[in-house]
């Protein structure tokens, strides 16, 4: 093509090459791309497909992060309200010895004794936040 006197064409040879990109790839299978450094300037690509978390306050500000977003959130909700029956006539939880081999007098202790901690922990009112830290952290620690 020929404009204002300059032509503008391909040089032939050039078409057999790969044009290199100034742009790193993308890659969509959660792998990441680590630049080098300006010595040779190269690019690696690792995938870590275990997830694996060097301790476990990793794990858990991954978990917390994840529980931030909007989905997950309501599903977190939907999953404590299920296991979480707060009603003013029932307790919470409640323990059940029907079927143990222990006496009775010792049954009515492990029962006062059981009521005792649901108290002290205030389950009533905290049993609804105490499991979805627990079911979001994996573990639970009482304070």
């Amino acid at each position: 093509m020929k404009l204002f006197g300059f032509e503008i064409s391909r040089p032939q040879d050039e078409s057999n090459k790969d044009v290199a990109s100034f742009v790193a790839p993308q890659n969509d299978d959660g792998a990441i791309t680590v630049s080098g450094n300006s010595l040779g300037g190269f690019y690696s690509t690792i995938l870590d497909m275990e997830g694996a978390a060097k301790s476990e306050s990793e794990l858990i500000t991954k978990y917390r992060n994840m529980a931030m977003q909007p989905e997950i959130a309501q599903a977190i909700d939907d999953v404590v309200n299920e296991a979480i029956s707060v009603d003013v006539d029932e307790s919470v939880v409640k323990v059940t010895l029907g079927e143990a081999d222990l006496p009775d007098k010792v049954k009515e202790r492990i029962v006062e004794e059981f009521d005792n901690v649901l108290a002290m922990m205030d389950i009533a009112n905290n049993g609804y936040d105490m499991f979805q830290k627990f079911y979001v952290d994996g573990r639970l620690t009482i304070t």
